[in-house]
């Protein structure tokens, strides 16, 4: 579907996509020019198959054109705020949002998942790091992270991917997550190990 509006209004710019009011309670999820179709509708058959296992994120309709091109999903818009404004609001109540940010997440670590449509995570580590170049990582690092990779147990719990107080919406004291493009399956400390990249490793916006 191609669509075209000029009275779009932007709620939050993002590092993969921008997010605009789309009227009736819906948002667009407008990808920047970068990100190829086909991950755009991974994104959108991840996010559809991993809510019918009760994960809470917002329904996603369909993909749509913008007049230039670019690509997005219409969402069902969730009437909150992220955990990052609401510290940003509130700094008194940092720890408690934090503890329950936590909290929201341990619950979706206990969710399984058992659907070939959903990537495995250790499978997919030990691809990238087979790829890691030499120049970061000598052959010999290489081999003790596959080797660490393949020593984790194999386990089919719903893992985010890219856990951070921005892609978790408060809404009537309840949290719900957007933003699905890395979720997976697997064992939790791989959840772990990308909240460390996140906050320690590879700062971002969100570290604060």
């Amino acid at each position: 579907t191609k669509i075209s509006s000029p009275n779009w209004q932007l709620i939050a710019k993002g590092r993969t996509s921008d997010i605009y009011n789309f009227g009736d309670n819906k948002i667009l999820k407008l990808y920047h020019r970068s990100i190829p179709f086909n991950e755009i509708n991974k994104e959108l058959d991840l996010i559809n198959t991993v809510s019918s296992f009760g994960v809470p994120t917002p329904y996603a309709y369909e993909i749509v054109r913008s007049s230039n091109n670019n690509y997005g999903i219409i969402m069902d818009k969730l009437n909150g705020i992220t955990i990052e404004q609401a510290i940003k609001n509130n700094p008194d109540k940092q720890k408690f949002l934090i503890e329950k940010f936590t909290q929201a997440i341990k619950k979706l670590h206990r969710t399984q998942v058992r659907d070939e449509r959903i990537p495995d995570i250790k499978q997919t580590s030990i691809m990238y790091a087979k790829q890691l170049n030499s120049s970061f990582c000598s052959n010999e690092d290489k081999t003790k992270i596959i080797k660490i990779f393949e020593n984790i147990p194999d386990t089919q719990n719903f893992l985010h991917g890219d856990y951070h107080t921005g892609n978790a919406i408060i809404t009537d004291n309840k949290i719900q997550f957007i933003d699905l493009m890395f979720c997976s399956k697997g064992h939790p400390v791989f959840d772990i190990l990308c909240m460390y990249s996140h906050y320690v490793f590879l700062p971002s916006f969100a570290s604060d």
